[in-house]
């Protein structure tokens, strides 16, 4: 009698809500592995380890929308509003499986809490003073933090679905070298359907210059930029610049990192936006000086602001800070 193949026994389990996550993502590892996807065997690493929260893009599935909310000592938490500023209405998920699954466990309430960073609350206090000496957090559904388990479950399924199709089942764990080159076929539409919008992140994680994670990259900046060069193409090679620079360079700490590409962010989202629509000169200036601030811990990344940063500091109308 046959040995049951790996594929199938994957559709089945990813179908079975009792089948735990940690052990459906152990075997996709085991199928990533045998036929030679390395894709697929980091995104399941990343999964079941967490994302590198300084040099790691999350897949779309784990950006998920919030709302952005101040802790009042006698009202609990009322909302924060900012007009549109998208950068606070969503939240990259950077925990591991194990650990939103220990969450969910442990919370019983509806809605979770997410701190904002330290560079993020002084954006937030210069625009609000009163936020200056309170908590800010991003409120997170319960639902939502669930979407992403369900999210990881799907693509189990549909990467299982999609080998099926293409007629690559294999005997128990071995595959045939004609399955192994249909397999490469179809990587690009698996590793797609895998990491949505933000696909690019997976082929970076195997090249050259990649770290020991993901490359870092930012799907959010790279978003803006495309706004922007349709207006200033000298603007949008400003920050491309400045963004590769935070990629590469290997001297700046991996919070460091984060922080800056939070800062880079948020003033890549202003310099889209039409000037009447932007946050007022007296949050823009900060961010731009905490940004020159923490490019400033790198020569190499100092040397690329002092070539680029007058470019942007004169887009948002802010002099003396190149």
């Amino acid at each position: 009698m046959p040995t049951p193949s790996l594929v199938d026994e994957l559709i089945r389990l990813a179908q079975d809500d009792d089948t735990s996550l940690s052990e459906l993502l152990r075997r996709t590892r085991v199928l990533a592995a045998k036929l030679k996807i390395p894709e697929m065997e980091a995104w399941v690493k990343n999964e079941t380890s967490g994302y590198n929260r300084g040099n790691s893009e999350v897949p779309d599935y784990r950006r998920i929308p919030c709302e952005l909310k101040a802790l009042n000592i006698v009202r609990g938490w009322i909302p924060v509003l900012l007009g549109d500023e998208e950068h606070f209405r969503t939240v990259d998920i950077h925990q591991s499986v194990a650990e939103i699954e220990t969450l969910l466990e442990s919370e019983s309430s509806d809605r979770l809490s997410a701190h904002v960073s330290s560079g993020e609350h002084t954006i937030l206090a210069q625009a609000i003073p009163e936020l200056r000496q309170t908590q800010v957090a991003r409120i997170i559904g319960r639902a939502s933090l669930k979407g992403v388990l369900e999210a990881v479950r799907n693509r189990v399924l549909e990467a299982a679905l999609e080998l099926d199709s293409k007629g690559i089942r294999g005997e128990g764990l071995s595959f045939s070298d004609e399955e192994r080159a249909k397999a490469a076929a179809v990587t690009t539409s698996i590793v797609n359907n895998i990491y949505g919008d933000n696909a690019n992140i997976a082929s970076a994680a195997h090249s050259p210059n990649a770290g020991a994670a993901f490359a870092s990259g930012s799907a959010t900046i790279n978003q803006h930029i495309g706004n922007i060069q349709q207006g200033n193409q000298e603007l949008a090679n400003a920050f491309k610049s400045v963004l590769e620079a935070l990629k590469t360079d290997a001297s700046l700490e991996p919070a460091k990192r984060a922080e800056a590409e939070q800062q880079l962010a948020f003033l890549a989202e202003q310099a889209a936006k039409p000037e009447e629509k932007r946050q007022p000169k007296a949050v823009v200036k900060p961010m731009l000086l905490a940004l020159r601030e923490t490019l400033g811990l790198s020569a190499d990344l100092l040397q690329v602001w002092s070539t680029f940063g007058p470019v942007i500091c004169a887009a948002l109308a802010v002099q003396g800070l190149g």
